[in-house]
């Protein structure tokens, strides 16, 4: 029966895990809870694509999420999680933007220019970002991008739909705006029509001139009347781009478009295309051939020609192209033209960083058969013509000195230095501004780097040096140390600790005495006594002592009793190295001392303790009894003490204790709590306290005792090894056995006869086995049931140094472990 309800509570949560992923979070009419971040990639997609079924743009996907619940950084989120998916690549463009160069349909091939934004928006590429002059075709990049707002190309050449403002000033003024028909003309009423299709704008300005002094305007053969002529409305072409293009395909642009224009339209060259070979075909002719290096390089723009009607532009596969990496300018990948030298590639790449080897380059070759490598000198960049996918690595500079040496200690400028020819080590020492005062004349050291490469240490007595008695030829990367005095022997301290306002170490000077290290250390506190006498003792180094003695003496001691303004001889005594002094408290001083009452008494907090051997009745009298809530039975003291050993150790030994795994005691809070606290629960039993005032039971206060009184509840929590940890409301009359039924009994795992109860007070309690019977413990209110998990390594005896260390702590156990111990 038990099997059976376990597997079916376990099929249930199987089923709803896997109902909830099919159904899929931000299917939800309630997004105010999703986190875009934890969704996979899959539900992202599923969730465009029903989008898309419906009929719903981009913009109308965010806006109806946002009116369920999602807040705009988590919309931002989704929509950088749909870009980055490329979702928006796949679908169709309902502006009719949209190319589709593989399917045959004219219409969809065609991408409108947009006249009043002036550009076309773009689907975010993919780039190989080290091919040089890939960048200006990112989604950021707007260097080609189309621009109206320019003034009338001299050499434009009109066509069909051109709108023509003719502006005529002067003695006479009129505007004229007329539309080039599908024949070429304009309409001129009594002048007729002018064919200007085909002219440039300057001949067609002409030409108008001609007509319109000969009939209408007679005086601009004087120059009374003038004529202006400007583009209105410009016409659409069509061109088309073929080849190793992004996007490759027919589109409608405006007759200003020039090649760069296009190329930014299309995408720009594909990771396979050329940068260096583009062809412009015009009349089945290719009128122009393009290198965009000339413009990546130099910025010469003389190739960005005006498109026409029916252009073609042809962007080929690259012929060959080479790879710069390492210590250069702008590593990346470059196309060749076939007779270009090494020289002018490297050109490209910016030649040598800062920091590169200039003598000489790598390459990586790849030949018909086989890899090649190739050393190619500084000196022959202008003549070797590089092969294809040479691959050029520039080295890194050697990064070490050939001609330093350092010093350093006592002289008067330490650091770096220039080795000069024949420098010897005086010349050094007096470059760095010589000796100073303090440094140690008897010996200095020389270190450096021996024939072999091996460390090498050379002495030498600065005195003899600085005297010319003995010369030491300096050689690269030498280091020279020189001491100072007090480098090489103890630094003289003196020590001040007890009663003083700023207790420590200070530095031993000649003639200190003890009022002139009370003073330094801030003068006396309260506690010494500010209106009596001092004192005073000190302990001094005994640098003698004979140690063959069994009881040798190991420090002098100094007592000293003067009075506090430290104006006697006494005060005056000389303190020598290493001198220790300690300033007594005076006998009857006593700081005030409290303890903190919490939990639901009618004046909790911080109390002042009266008197010595105060006892927690007068506490609880002083701080008015209990509120309604408060649970008399659940008081306990938390007394903080120093733990010697580390949490990891704490750990251990309530397992072995305890008989339980360390899993256990982690699957408990309160015994979790035991292994990290530094204190020591106190339990206490208030109503024999207060029948008995003064006894045993009415414990003695001391410093810092936190004295807590707990909430009253109905409530019993239940964990460990049992199939539904959970709290249970409480039940009088139950014992253990009735709690761990109703959370579906104990696991498999479980170690049923260890099973225990801690008590709100702190106590524990566990089951008691006679024979063949068992006694369960009783439960009260907030109490917690624990059914801890099987373990080999507990039934194991411990070590000798597990019994020392236990020995060590068991003082300082809690009242939980001794009371588990004691029920088993």
């Amino acid at each position: 029966m038990k099997l059976t309800r376990f597997f079916l509570t376990f099929f249930l949560i199987i089923s709803g895990v896997i109902y909830s992923f099919s159904q899929g979070a931000l299917s939800s009419s309630d997004l105010r809870t999703v986190d875009v971040d934890k969704l996979s990639d899959a539900e992202i997609r599923a969730y465009y694509a029903k989008a898309v079924e419906s009929g719903l743009s981009e913009g109308q996907l965010f806006e109806l999420a946002k009116t369920r619940g999602l807040s705009d950084l988590q919309a931002t989120k989704l929509k950088d999680r749909i870009s980055s998916l490329s979702l928006t690549a796949t679908t169709t463009n309902t502006s009719g933007s949209g190319i589709d160069a593989g399917s045959g349909d004219i219409d969809r091939s065609v991408r409108v220019f947009d006249e009043k934004l002036g550009k076309v928006n773009m689907q975010t590429q993919s780039y190989n970002r080290r091919i040089f002059g890939s960048e200006l075709f990112s989604e950021t990049s707007t260097t080609f991008e189309p621009n109206l707002r320019i003034a009338t190309p001299s050499n434009y050449v009109l066509g069909p739909d051109d709108e023509l403002i003719i502006n005529v000033y002067g003695y006479s003024e009129k505007t004229y705006r007329q539309t080039v028909n599908a024949e070429g003309n304009i309409y001129i009423e009594n002048v007729g029509p002018i064919l200007v299709s085909g002219l440039t704008i300057t001949e067609a300005e002409a030409k108008i001139k001609g007509r319109f002094s000969s009939t209408i305007y007679k005086a601009m053969g004087s120059g009374a009347t003038k004529l202006q002529l400007r583009l209105g409305s410009i016409r659409s072409m069509r061109i088309t781009i073929i080849g190793q293009a992004k996007k490759p395909g027919t589109y409608t642009v405006s007759s200003l478009t020039t090649l760069f224009n296009a190329l930014y339209l299309c995408g720009g060259p594909s990771d396979q295309g050329s940068y260096r070979n583009i062809e412009i075909i015009r009349g089945n002719k290719v009128i122009k051939k393009v290198d965009l290096y000339h413009f990546l390089t130099a910025g010469d723009r003389s190739d960005n020609i005006l498109l026409q009607e029916q252009d073609v532009i042809r962007i080929p596969f690259y012929e060959s192209r080479m790879i710069f990496d390492g210590q250069v300018k702008r590593a990346g990948i470059y196309e060749i033209i076939p007779g270009e030298n090494f020289d002018k590639m490297f050109a490209y790449a910016g030649k040598f960083s800062d920091s590169a080897y200039r003598k000489a380059v790598t390459i990586y070759q790849i030949t018909d058969e086989k890899l090649s490598l190739k050393t190619l000198p500084a000196e022959e960049f202008a003549t070797y013509i590089p092969n294809r996918s040479d691959s050029v690595v520039v080295n890194f500079a050697i990064m070490r000195y050939a001609n330093r040496v350092r010093i350093r200690g006592a002289v008067l400028r330490a650091g770096d230095y220039e080795l000069l020819p024949g420098m010897e080590l005086k010349q050094l020492i007096e470059k760095a501004g010589g000796l100073r005062e303090d440094a140690y004349l008897n010996g200095a050291n020389v270190l450096r780097i021996g024939k072999d490469l091996g460390p090498e240490n050379v002495s030498f007595v600065p005195s003899k040096v600085m005297s010319g008695e003995r010369s030491i030829q300096l050689e690269r990367e030498d280091e020279i140390i020189i001491n100072s005095i007090f480098d090489i022997k103890d630094k003289y301290i003196v020590s001040i600790e007890g009663e003083v306002n700023k207790s420590g170490t200070y530095e031993w000077r000649k003639d200190f005495r003890v009022r002139d290290l009370i003073l330094m250390a801030g003068g006396i506190s309260e506690a010494a006594g500010s209106n009596s006498t001092l004192h005073i003792e000190i302990s001094r180094r005994i640098r003698n002592a004979d140690v063959a003695s069994t009881e040798f003496k190991q420090s002098e001691i100094i007592r000293i009793i003067t009075n506090s303004t430290l104006n006697d001889e006494k005060s005056q005594i000389t303190l020598e190295p290493f001198d220790v002094v300690v300033v007594r408290p005076q006998p009857g001083y006593k700081q005030q001392e409290s303890v903190f009452i919490n939990g639901p008494v009618m004046y909790p907090g911080r109390y002042f303790l009266e008197k010595s051997g105060e006892r927690i009745s007068n506490i609880f009298q002083r701080a008015g009894g209990f509120k309604a809530s408060a649970d008399s039975n659940s008081v306990y003291i938390r007394r903080f003490q120093r733990n010697e050993l580390t949490i990891q150790e704490r750990k251990e030994l309530i397992s072995r204790l305890t008989n339980i795994t360390e899993d256990s005691i982690r699957k408990s809070p309160k015994l979790m709590q035991e292994v990290n606290k530094n204190y020591t629960s106190l339990s206490i039993n208030l109503r024999k306290v207060f029948e008995n005032p003064g006894s045993n039971d009415d414990i003695i206060l001391e410093a810092g005792d936190l004295i807590i009184v707990s909430e009253s509840s109905s409530l019993v929590k239940v964990s460990g090894e049992v199939y539904f940890p959970t709290l249970i409301p409480y039940e009088p009359g139950t014992n253990l056995k009735y709690y761990v039924k109703r959370t579906g009994d104990y696991t498999v795992n479980a170690r049923k006869n260890q099973a225990f109860v801690i008590y709100p007070d702190g106590k524990a309690e566990g089951v008691k086995k006679f024979l063949f019977f068992k006694s369960y413990p009783k439960i009260t209110p907030r109490s917690e049931v624990f059914v801890p998990s099987k373990s080999e390594k507990a039934k194991q005896g411990f070590s000798t140094g597990e019994w020392i260390a236990l020995s060590s702590v068991l003082a300082t156990l809690t009242t939980l472990v001794i009371s588990v111990i004691n029920a088993n």
